[in-house]
Protein backbone atom coordinates (compact mmCIF):
# COMPACT_ATOMS: atom_id res chain seq x y z
CA UNK A 1 0.00 0.00 0.00
CA UNK A 2 1.40 3.40 -0.93
CA UNK A 3 1.46 6.38 1.38
CA UNK A 4 -0.95 9.20 0.53
CA UNK A 5 0.69 12.19 -1.06
CA UNK A 6 1.32 15.11 1.28
CA UNK A 7 1.12 18.50 -0.35
CA UNK A 8 4.22 20.63 -0.07
CA UNK A 9 2.13 23.27 1.70
CA UNK A 10 1.56 20.84 4.57
CA UNK A 11 5.00 19.23 4.67
CA UNK A 12 6.77 22.62 4.71
CA UNK A 13 4.93 23.76 7.83
CA UNK A 14 6.65 23.49 11.19
CA UNK A 15 5.30 21.16 13.84
CA UNK A 16 2.43 22.68 15.83
CA UNK A 17 4.53 23.03 18.97
CA UNK A 18 6.82 25.39 17.07
CA UNK A 19 4.06 27.61 15.72
CA UNK A 20 4.04 31.29 16.48
CA UNK A 21 0.71 32.93 17.19
CA UNK A 22 1.01 34.70 13.83
CA UNK A 23 1.52 31.43 11.96
CA UNK A 24 -1.39 29.81 13.79
CA UNK A 25 -3.63 32.72 12.87
CA UNK A 26 -2.51 32.65 9.23
CA UNK A 27 -3.18 28.90 9.03
CA UNK A 28 -6.60 29.34 10.66
CA UNK A 29 -7.54 32.09 8.18
CA UNK A 30 -6.35 29.89 5.32
CA UNK A 31 -8.50 27.02 6.63
CA UNK A 32 -11.58 29.24 6.97
CA UNK A 33 -11.07 30.60 3.45
CA UNK A 34 -10.67 27.06 2.08
CA UNK A 35 -13.84 25.89 3.84
CA UNK A 36 -15.76 28.85 2.44
CA UNK A 37 -14.56 28.03 -1.07
CA UNK A 38 -15.66 24.40 -0.66
CA UNK A 39 -19.07 25.53 0.57
CA UNK A 40 -19.50 27.91 -2.34
CA UNK A 41 -18.40 25.23 -4.81
CA UNK A 42 -20.90 22.79 -3.31
CA UNK A 43 -23.69 25.35 -3.50
CA UNK A 44 -22.75 26.21 -7.09
CA UNK A 45 -22.90 22.49 -7.94
CA UNK A 46 -26.40 22.28 -6.46
CA UNK A 47 -27.81 25.37 -8.17
CA UNK A 48 -25.98 25.13 -11.48
CA UNK A 49 -24.04 27.78 -13.38
CA UNK A 50 -27.01 30.12 -13.78
CA UNK A 51 -28.35 29.84 -10.21
CA UNK A 52 -28.30 32.65 -7.68
CA UNK A 53 -25.32 31.86 -5.46
CA UNK A 54 -26.11 34.61 -2.94
CA UNK A 55 -29.66 33.30 -2.49
CA UNK A 56 -28.38 29.72 -2.13
CA UNK A 57 -25.92 30.90 0.52
CA UNK A 58 -28.69 32.71 2.42
CA UNK A 59 -30.82 29.55 2.37
CA UNK A 60 -27.90 27.45 3.59
CA UNK A 61 -27.17 29.97 6.33
CA UNK A 62 -30.82 30.00 7.45
CA UNK A 63 -30.79 26.20 7.77
CA UNK A 64 -27.55 26.37 9.77
CA UNK A 65 -29.04 28.98 12.11
CA UNK A 66 -32.16 26.87 12.66
CA UNK A 67 -30.07 23.78 13.45
CA UNK A 68 -27.87 25.79 15.82
CA UNK A 69 -30.90 27.27 17.58
CA UNK A 70 -32.44 23.81 18.02
CA UNK A 71 -29.16 22.48 19.41
CA UNK A 72 -28.91 25.40 21.85
CA UNK A 73 -32.53 24.93 22.95
CA UNK A 74 -31.81 21.26 23.62
CA UNK A 75 -28.65 22.17 25.51
CA UNK A 76 -30.52 24.62 27.75
CA UNK A 77 -33.30 22.11 28.39
CA UNK A 78 -30.76 19.44 29.35
CA UNK A 79 -28.85 21.84 31.57
CA UNK A 80 -32.02 22.98 33.32
CA UNK A 81 -33.11 19.39 33.89
CA UNK A 82 -29.73 18.49 35.35
CA UNK A 83 -29.70 21.56 37.59
CA UNK A 84 -33.18 20.71 38.85
CA UNK A 85 -32.13 17.11 39.59
CA UNK A 86 -28.92 18.31 41.26
CA UNK A 87 -30.88 20.48 43.69
CA UNK A 88 -33.04 17.60 44.94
Amino acid sequence: MTEPAVSSAVSDRPAAENWTPELGLRLWVDLVDSCEQLLLLGLRREIGPDGDLAAAYRRWQAVQREEHDRAMDQFVENMNRRLENYGR
